[in-house]
């Protein structure tokens, strides 16, 4: 997710824990080119609301709501270290730019970076009033963005734990929060309605992006960072120019909530996925609706590009994941999972997908 700079900004609540200790199971789901379970990661005892892979392809992190994060090797599917300093629930852990560091979102307020190599706690960044429900690293790593449920964002050193700026000015909830592909601006998402673009030096808030009429759950910058698209309860996403705050497209066909909006790797078409129980893909440039996916049997949380960009994976309320070739074939249902499939993610070289379920497990899938 670092590479594209993306965050959930629904928090997942509800379902049953796993069993500990259990890694490196195999199983049968899939044919045997896509969807073929390489690893089932076992051993939180409660929902895993996030999972992430490294920048180098070597490890997975995962967050959960049974208060702690756990770093795992990809390759053997064995847990590498257990994060575990919270005493409350994990609502979202990702790496940096370099694989060195992680940082993780806590319900208690607080974020916390981490060194991978050791597993130890680096540093403990204390400023919200309320859950943490977001925390990610500049494109450099210079920097750490978090988003709180106490109406505010803040800027921070991961080196120093010092704030640099709070982004004050939304007037409910912010869901989450994201740096530009530069590191030169920071968007935010809200429960009210709107989209904010900052300044990422100086903490200004340069625009307003004005238009949904219902909460933002999402907010992505594209590749190049000339575009901001969101992400609605409305049941819409948009596409914004942030040069002056103008609403470039509306993509309207969804008949539910929009919960994730995302580019493709070359900006040139947009994946959503949508409580309807379907993902649609549209092109960036016209909005036109070109495929939509369906077979899903509840909502789909999340939708997600290959690094090529000619594959689609979906995670879903209904316990599966799929994956799809852009023209809306179905290549694999990934079946295992016992409660819902919170996020799915491909591996850096697009080989790999990691599925993050309410069943208190994470599995890796070959793609």
């Amino acid at each position: 997710m670092a590479a594209i700079a993306a965050i959930v900004f629904v928090i997942n609540r509800g379902g049953d824990g796993g069993d500990a200790g259990d890694s490196g199971d195999s199983g049968d789901s899939g044919d045997s080119e896509h969807g073929a379970e390489l690893s089932t990661l076992s051993g939180h005892e409660a929902e895993v609301w996030s999972a992430h892979f490294s920048p180098d392809g070597a490890k997975i992190v995962t967050g959960s709501a049974d208060a702690t994060a756990k770093v795992w090797d990809v390759h053997s599917g064995e847990e590498v270290f257990t994060l575990d300093n919270f005493g409350t629930a994990v609502l979202g852990a990702s790496f940096d730019h370099d694989s060195s560091r992680i940082v993780t979102a806590g319900d208690d307020a607080a974020a916390k970076v981490w060194d991978v190599a050791s597993g130890t706690e680096l540093i403990t960044l204390y400023g919200h009033e309320s859950a943490v429900q977001s925390a990610v690293f500049s494109p450099d790593g210079s920097r750490i963005v978090t988003a709180s449920a106490d109406f505010t964002a803040k800027v921070w050193d991961p080196s120093s734990g010092q704030k640099q700026y709070t982004l004050a000015g939304h007037e409910d909830g912010i869901l989450g929060a994201t740096f530009s592909p530069d590191g030169a601006h920071v968007v935010t998402a809200s429960y009210d309605d709107n989209v904010k673009i900052w300044a990422a030096s100086t903490g200004l808030d340069v625009l307003t992006l004005a238009g949904h009429e219902n909460s933002v759950l999402w907010a992505v910058f594209s590749p190049d960072g000339s575009r901001v698209l969101t992400a609605s309860e409305d049941g819409t996403a948009k596409v914004w120019d942030i040069s002056n705050g103008e609403q470039l497209l509306d993509l309207s066909g969804h008949a539910g909530p929009v919960g994730s909006a995302v580019f493709s790797p070359d900006g040139s078409r947009i994946v959503t996925a949508s409580g309807d129980g379907t993902a649609k893909l549209w092109d960036a440039e016209s909005g036109e609706d070109l495929v939509t996916f369906e077979g899903h049997e509840a909502a789909v949380l999340r939708a997600e590009f290959s690094p090529d960009g000619q594959s689609i994976v979906t995670a879903s309320e209904d316990g599966t994941a799929k994956i799809w070739d852009v023209d809306g074939d179905e290549l694999a249902t990934l079946v295992g999972h016992s409660a819902r499939v919170a996020r799915a993610e491909f591996s850096p070289d697009g080989s790999m997908v990691v599925t993050a379920g309410d069943d208190g497990t994470a599995r890796i899938w070959d793609a």
